[in-house]
């Protein structure tokens, strides 16, 4: 059985006992265990919340989200993705309206996103959102939109790209999935045009010790309800000793969060957390990830000016080349695990 333990840290990762939090009429104190009810039965296992992430909006009054998935009370027990919000002490699932539930959901990432063509405001002068966004696949891209009080999902963008235009590839042998939430990437001078970073984990099968996993760098880009990929970099290791050995003790290397970007006064540190091998937390901090991001030759290629009545045929050819990235990226780590597996490209 699995638990969902609240912990406050201060801005150098140090942990604050005692800390309390007071909201509405409630006053919670950390550490805590947060109280989400689970089903479970004798002999069974993978109970309670399993892959939590944990997602802030930056308004008033907004209040953290935990996106995690499990095992749900319904006929054949499958597996759902909830959200949980802990000062409100509120749970809903998410449901996918007019469709039977899988077997098992897992790995959306969640973000938030205006799809009524505006910009935003990254300040703390709006109220917070009411839905919460979810890429629930990288390939194909797909998007979900979800009610945060009652877990109601509908369908915002399904992408289709025409066989004729599809590249061929090897098999990976794996896929590109999960990771991290994204977060919003600052740009300017492109109307509408929304972009958001991520490090989703490529999974792949050439070890015989197990998968291997690595993270990638994404870079979502949405305008009004359409969507694509606009980067996705090779696998990441961030030099960590462990990771050496990607077939044996170095093979599960997974990102579990964006916990701080601190793009002002020109400092551009963002503190990842990543999972090394199922054994320890580290905390990796990347400087000058904004600027990289800024160099991209995407941002200089962008069409300007574009109605949100322009929307999907301006998304096309962007769905196109952002569904080829993507592979090319999964491919990467795919030979790359191959020369790690000891195997001929």
């Amino acid at each position: 059985m699995s638990f969902l333990r609240g912990q406050i840290f201060d801005q150098n990762w140090k942990h604050m006992d005692n800390y309390s939090v007071s909201w509405a009429d409630r006053e919670i104190t950390f550490p805590t265990f947060f109280r989400i009810p689970a089903v479970w039965w004798e002999g069974g296992s993978f109970f309670g919340p399993e892959d939590p992430r944990v997602i802030l909006e930056n308004a008033e009054g907004a209040e953290p989200i935990i996106v995690f998935n499990m095992i749900l009370n319904a006929p054949g027990n499958p597996r759902a993705m909830w959200l949980y919000r802990p000062f409100s002490d509120m749970t809903a699932v998410l449901t996918i309206r007019g469709e039977e539930r899988k077997p098992a959901e897992k790995n959306w990432a969640p973000f938030f996103h205006n799809d009524d063509d505006s910009d935003g405001d990254d300040g703390i002068s709006r109220a917070p959102m009411t839905d919460l966004h979810f890429v629930y696949s990288l390939h194909p891209l797909r998007v979900l939109k979800c009610s945060i009080d009652d877990g109601a999902c509908d369908w915002v963008f399904q992408q289709e790209v025409p066989r004729m235009l599809a590249v061929s590839h090897d098999d990976p042998h794996g896929e590109m999935r999960g990771g991290t939430t994204f977060v919003r990437v600052p740009i300017q001078g492109v109307s509408g045009l929304q972009v958001y970073a991520g490090f989703p984990r490529t999974h792949l099968n050439f070890c015989n010790a197990g998968a291997t996993y690595r993270p990638e760098l994404v870079l979502l880009a949405g305008f009004g309800t359409s969507f694509h990929i606009a980067f996705a970099s090779a696998a990441l290791a961030f030099d960590l000793s462990r990771a050496d050995n990607a077939c044996g003790e170095g093979r599960m290397l997974v990102p579990g969060g964006i916990l701080r970007w601190d793009y002002a006064h020109r400092q551009d540190k963002m503190d990842l957390l990543l999972s090394v091998s199922d054994a320890q937390n580290r905390v990796v901090q990347i400087y000058g990830l904004l600027r990289f991001i800024h160099t991209i030759p995407y941002f200089a290629k962008m069409s300007r000016g574009k109605s949100l009545a322009d929307e999907a045929l301006w998304n096309f050819p962007w769905s196109v080349v952002g569904n080829e990235v993507l592979q090319c990226s999964v491919e990467a780590a795919a030979n790359s695990s191959r020369v790690d597996a000891g195997l001929m490209l």
